[in-house]
């Protein structure tokens, strides 16, 4: 998993935070917070959310 990716994970699917973080664009922070919003409500409907929630709220 790339920084990136485990950065939307642990602090939550924000990509102005990704973009401030990383220096990321506009477009490429957006696209990693969604792929980070679709891998955390994958895990909620499986059950295994709970880990990730915690971090998020």
């Amino acid at each position: 998993m790339d920084r990136q990716l485990e950065e939307a994970l642990a602090h939550g699917p924000d990509p102005l935070h990704l973009a401030e973080v990383f220096g990321l664009s506009e477009k490429t922070a957006i696209r990693y917070a969604n792929s980070a919003l679709a891998l955390l409500e994958r895990d909620l409907e499986s059950g295994l959310g709970d880990q990730w929630n915690r971090g998020y709220r």
